[in-house]
């Protein structure tokens, strides 16, 4: 399952992620837990093919920052008037 920008499975949590901007830049950080005690991982998924289920995740991860590109793109700039 989904849940903003974390996956979850059986109710663990299986991924990790932040987004932070500054003034001049933004950063995101996303990971997904291949071994883990603590948390949900694909190891305790008994996966046999992580790779594969990693290659559908960054997949669907970078179409959605294609979608947000194409956004962007086709934005115009807001313009201020000022008196």
């Amino acid at each position: 399952n989904r849940s903003g920008d974390d996956l979850f499975y059986n109710g663990g949590k299986l991924s990790i992620s932040i987004a932070s901007t500054s003034a001049v830049s933004c950063k995101i950080h996303f990971g997904i837990n291949v071994e883990c005690e603590d948390y949900m991982s694909l190891d305790k998924m008994g996966l046999k093919d992580a790779y594969g289920v990693l290659r559908q995740i960054g997949e669907r991860y970078a179409a959605e920052f294609e979608d947000m590109e194409r956004d962007i793109r086709k934005s115009r700039p807001l313009e201020v008037y000022t008196q």
